[in-house]
Formats: C-alpha cells, sequence, structure tokens
C-alpha cells in the first residue's frame, strides 16, 4: 500500500509583477518622450546654426547658440530626471543594482503592450540623438574649414607686411618702411 500522498498537478504560474512600477513606468515613458522633443528641437536647432555658418551670419549663429543652450540645460534637466525615475522604477522592479539597469532591460521586464512603448520611445530617442550628431559633425567640418580659410587669409596679410616695395639696382629688394594689412588691400 502506497503511503504517500498524491499531490494534484498544478501548473506554474508565471511571476506577475506588482502594479508598483506603472507610475515610475509612466514617468519614464514621459521623460523620453520629452526628450524624443528636445533632441528634435536640436536637430533643427543645428540646421538653423549651420545655415548661419553658411551664410557667415554672426547675428543668427549667437541666436543659435543661445537657443542650443537652453535647449541643453532643459536636456541635462530632462535626462537628470530619467535617471531619477529609472532608479525608482528599479526598486519596483525589484532590480538590485538600480545603476545597471538599461531601458533595453526594463523593456525586457514588463509585459506588453509597454514594452513594446518603452522600445519604440528608445528607438525615437536614439534616432534623434544620431541625427544630432550627424548635424553637429557637419557643423564642426564647416567651422574648421572657415577657420583654416581665415588663418589663411591672415598669414597671408602677415606675409604681405614683409615683402619688399620694389627692387634696386641689382635686383635685389629695396629696404622699405614695413607694410601694414590696410596698404596690402589698398
Amino acid at each position: 500500500m502506497n503511503t504517500a500522498a498524491a499531490t494534484p498537478a498544478v501548473a506554474a504560474e508565471p511571476v506577475r509583477l506588482s502594479t508598483a512600477y506603472l507610475p515610475p513606468l509612466r514617468e519614464l515613458l514621459d521623460y523620453l518622450a520629452t526628450l524624443h522633443g528636445l533632441l528634435v528641437e536640436l536637430v533643427e536647432q543645428s540646421r538653423r546654426k549651420l545655415d548661419a555658418l553658411r551664410r557667415a551670419d554672426p547675428a543668427a549663429l549667437d541666436a543659435c547658440t543661445a537657443a542650443e543652450a537652453a535647449l541643453l540645460r532643459q536636456v541635462f534637466a530632462a535626462a537628470q530626471g530619467r535617471a531619477a525615475v529609472l532608479a525608482r522604477l528599479a526598486q519596483a522592479l525589484h532590480v538590485p543594482d538600480a545603476r545597471a539597469l538599461r531601458l533595453s532591460a526594463v523593456a525586457d521586464l514588463v509585459p506588453e503592450p509597454l514594452a513594446s512603448t518603452v522600445r519604440a520611445r528608445c528607438a525615437a530617442v536614439a534616432a534623434q540623438a544620431g541625427e544630432l550628431q550627424r548635424k553637429n559633425r557637419v557643423a564642426a567640418e564647416v567651422a574648421r574649414s572657415l577657420q583654416e580659410h581665415l588663418r589663411g587669409v591672415f598669414a597671408e596679410l602677415a606675409a604681405a607686411s614683409r615683402e619688399a616695395r620694389g627692387y634696386g639696382p641689382e635686383g635685389r629688394p629695396a629696404a622699405g618702411g614695413r607694410r601694414t594689412w590696410m596698404d596690402a588691400v589698398g
């Protein structure tokens, strides 16, 4: 006679998260949307800056610089807020090391459709950040070329002050006073 009691076969139920993660997750999604919007504005500002560089418009460059600085302050504040919310979310998701939690891991930890929303927002932010980097590389190259051109112009002006004003009877440069850049351009 078998004395062991039969245990009913119960299917293992997946571990369910409490809903404590929902408020910080929604706040995180809001921060990601804010960051995306700010990056879109920075990309547009970068386009304006490049146009101002091409036109050599110092007033427009100053305006772009001021607007860009204001947007960067907002990005910094939003990034700090996102980091704080991510720490709270890590706590709600019972992640032992909040500093190691990445947005891709958040998407893996939360159920659908929230996971897809997190991935989509991350992809949108990454795309705008990439576009901003491309625009800034072009603007930096334009600025570098402009600086190189101006150095060349000033080198030519400086060389003009050392040129001889004429030649003596033996074909040697005649002594003369130093020329200034005004002499060189008339």
